[in-house]
Parts: C-alpha cells; structure tokens; sequence
C-alpha cells in the first residue's frame, strides 16, 4: 500500500491548462449526451390542429370519457 502511494507521488503532475482543458472538454461533452438524450426523449403531442389552429387537448378529453 505504501509503495503504491510512492508510486503516485512520482508521477508526474499535469499542468493547470492540462486540468482546465480537461475540465471543459468533460463539461461540452456531458452537455452534448444530456442535449441529445433529452431530443431523443422528447415526444411532442399533437396539441394544435395542423388545419385550423385549434387546441387538441379539449378533444383528446372528450374522447377519454
């Protein structure tokens, strides 16, 4: 256990740029997955009618009872 902490401690250190570049590339990249999970997930009910305007969801109620 000892001689994997000094193994550690020898390695060499990455620069802050290294870090911050790091850092950024980690957060573009989660918000990329998160943005296309969330256009993959989302599903858009018809709520307008495509002829007139109208809203759909006073028909879709009447049609449930």
């Amino acid at each position: 256990m000892v001689r994997l902490f000094h193994i550690w401690l020898s390695l060499p250190r990455p620069t802050s740029r290294k870090v911050i570049d790091m850092l950024i590339a980690a957060v573009v990249a989660a918000l990329v997955l998160g943005f296309l999970t969330g256009m993959l997930a989302f599903r858009v009910k018809s709520r307008w009618c495509p002829e007139c305007g109208a809203t759909t969801v006073a028909l879709t109620a009447a049609r449930a009872r």
